[in-house]
């Protein structure tokens, strides 16, 4: 009796030693520095696999899903579509847009599985946010522009306008600001009825508060009570509330349907601020 329940003792302390602890996704992996969690392995899925998440803010438009569609023709596909553990896309919805615009009938896609509903709808918005943060230093730019039309590349595929991309060979080719041709300049601020400017996570829209941009931008700041909305019918008003935050934050203000800075739109109007 004794040696029988001395087995048993001793098989229900083996048993305990050989269970095993749930494992993570054998496609995640977590940096042992830092703790980042990394992303899992690439996958190719059909296009009717990737659903795009249906309260995305970021808006496409048609002309920019037709750079996108051609700079997948000229670099290949360099950044997968993200998507959640259910298929819904985090980072990527222009891109799916394009591929569709292609024909194509798979897109590489990499699932973020370790995001909670929370983190995941906080980086759908974080995603295209952070890099409205970033500058260009515009002389360094011009110079790689440059040495581009040199080599007669097609340097719309950077994703620069025409326009823009004509200001900022000038700057180059005229050493600057200061050097060179003048500017052309006129009577008149810069911003133009219906401009809307990104002011880091400020908004500031002119117009008057009958206008249809008034109206989208209301609905707008509705869906995101972290931003500042300003507005204002005077364009001088805009100019110098601009100017103001550039000086103090040390940042640029860009125009939203463009993306361009608010010096490179200056140029491109012809206008100059006054002493």
């Amino acid at each position: 009796m004794s040696s029988t329940t001395k087995r048993g003792r001793t098989a229900k302390k083996s048993s305990t030693k050989t269970a095993r602890k749930p494992s993570r996704s054998r496609t995640q992996r977590t940096d042992k520095a830092s703790g980042v969690t990394l992303p899992g392995k690439l996958e190719h899925w059909p296009l009717d696999k990737v659903k795009p998440y249906e309260r995305n803010p970021r808006t496409h438009s048609d002309a920019q899903v037709a750079k996108i569609v051609r700079s997948l023709q000229e670099f290949g596909w360099t950044n997968p579509i993200l998507v959640d553990k259910k298929g819904r896309i985090v980072a990527g919805h222009g891109r799916l847009l394009a591929a569709r615009e292609l024909g194509m009938e798979t897109v590489p896609v990499i699932q973020l599985g370790h995001l909670s509903e929370e983190q995941r709808r906080a980086y759908v918005i974080a995603d295209n946010r952070l890099a409205l943060d970033a500058g260009w230093d515009e002389e360094l730019l011009a110079e790689e522009l440059r040495e581009l039309k040199v080599s007669d590349y097609d340097l719309e595929l950077t994703g620069f306008a025409l326009d823009e991309l004509n200001v900022l060979l000038e700057l180059d080719e005229s050493g600057g600001e200061g050097g060179g041709q003048e500017e052309p300049s006129r009577n008149g601020p810069v911003t133009r009825p219906g401009d809307l400017w990104i002011l880091g996570r400020h908004r500031l829209l002119c117009a008057k508060p009958g206008d249809d941009a008034f109206g989208q931008l209301l609905e707008a700041a509705g869906k995101s009570r972290s931003a500042c909305l300003a507005v204002t019918a005077d364009a001088d008003v805009c100019d110098g509330i601009i100017w103001g935050w550039q000086e103090a934050t040390e940042k640029e203000a860009v125009l939203e349907k463009s993306g361009s800075t608010f010096d490179v739109v200056a140029a491109q109007r012809g206008v100059t601020r006054g002493e």
